[in-house]
């Protein structure tokens, strides 16, 4: 019943560990569209940051459209 038990804790321990490391490497694609509160028009150039990271950002293209990969 011991070895049962034991068994059974380490089973426990080793799906914990296997789904903590899946959720931390997951990741993302985030697409958008800018445009004017006025009146609509695509914002040309914008740039787009995700917030907190000074390293991961991009900039609208000619439809006000971006793309950011692994956020």
């Amino acid at each position: 019943m011991r070895i049962h038990s034991l068994a059974k804790s380490i089973g426990w321990m080793i799906l914990a560990l296997f789904l903590c490391g899946n959720l931390s490497a997951q990741t993302r694609t985030v697409r958008g569209n800018v445009v004017s509160q006025e009146d609509g028009q695509p914002i040309i150039g914008a740039f787009v940051m995700v917030e907190g990271a000074t390293s991961v950002g991009t900039l609208t293209d000619l439809d006000g459209n971006f793309v950011l990969d692994k956020v």
